[in-house]
């Protein structure tokens, strides 16, 4: 099943412009490939002569970069970056308890949202640096896109059946990823705090969504209420296209749109650059 794959080993952040090097390495390549291809010899002159004017900058930037990273990897600057990730990590999740507990169906919700786009957003830089970027479109980040939408009240007009599903991909798929990637709350660990963030914080989320906000809101007049109150089927082809179609169909969505980009549009980027994906 696509599950999207976190690496629990992932090399450290501090090899980020070393591997940024080597993808500008990996472009010139590609390049040089290009050239021996092309039919018109002027612009194969052209070009071997941007090579060779490119090659010796390059190679001074690749030193430059091994010499930073020589530097970056001692034992001192270790420590100092864990500390750091300590006490960041440390603070999201004493200030997750805390905005749940005391704003628990107002400040709660966009606090989640802008921290997950957050630890999203950080992690794209340190992906990409790592040639795992399509990583970032895999079923686990889209389950969180959904549970976003739901709570920030974004498709009002759909909001009951965008709930449903939500709080099945969150409560089922997203759950389980907890157990299926082993993941563990290492708090001088932003990847692995990350990681575990955009598996467990959707079933947080969404739990107290539906047994609280929804159950305080139900005790209030409809204009005070700031979301959708689910239907309760009548019968059983309603229960079914609720929480069996509309789930099926979000899926096959992202699905179609995964295969689209992995194996079509983008393949030939992914092969080129010798990207990571979980296929």
């Amino acid at each position: 099943m696509p599950f999207d794959e976190e690496h629990e080993g992932e090399p450290p952040k501090n090899q980020m412009l070393l591997s940024l090097a080597e993808q500008l390495h990996k472009q010139v390549s590609a390049n040089q490939k290009i050239i021996d291809l092309s039919a018109n010899a002027d612009e194969v002159s052209a070009r071997q002569k941007q090579q060779a004017l490119l090659r010796p900058q390059l190679n001074k930037v690749m030193s430059r970069v091994k010499r930073l990273n020589r530097k970056m990897n001692t034992a001192s600057m270790i420590r100092l970056t864990h500390k750091v990730a300590f006490v960041f990590g440390s603070l999201i999740f004493f200030s997750f308890g805390f905005v749940l507990g005391h704003y628990p169906h107002t400040l709660f919700y966009p606090y989640y949202t802008w921290t997950l786009l957050g630890l999203i957003f950080m992690r794209f830089f340190h992906f990409y640096s790592e040639g795992m970027v399509y990583y970032l479109i895999d079923f686990c980040y889209y389950g969180n896109y959904m549970v976003m939408c739901t709570i920030m009240n974004v498709f009002s007009s759909h909001q009951d059946q965008l709930f449903k599903v939500a709080f099945l991909f969150g409560n089922g798929i997203l759950a389980w990823s907890v157990f299926m990637f082993n993941n563990s709350l290492v708090l001088h660990r932003v990847d692995m705090l990350t990681s575990l963030g955009i598996h467990l914080f959707p079933v947080i989320c969404m739990y107290h969504f539906k047994w609280y906000t929804l159950e305080a809101e139900a005790q209030l007049p409809k204009e005070q209420r700031n979301f959708v109150t689910p239907v309760v089927e009548d019968d059983w082809s309603e229960y079914l296209t609720n929480m069996v179609l509309w789930p099926i169909l979000a899926y096959m969505f992202w699905l179609i749109n995964y295969s689209l980009v992995n194996f079509v549009i983008a393949k030939g980027r992914i092969k080129r650059l010798e990207y990571d994906t979980l296929f």
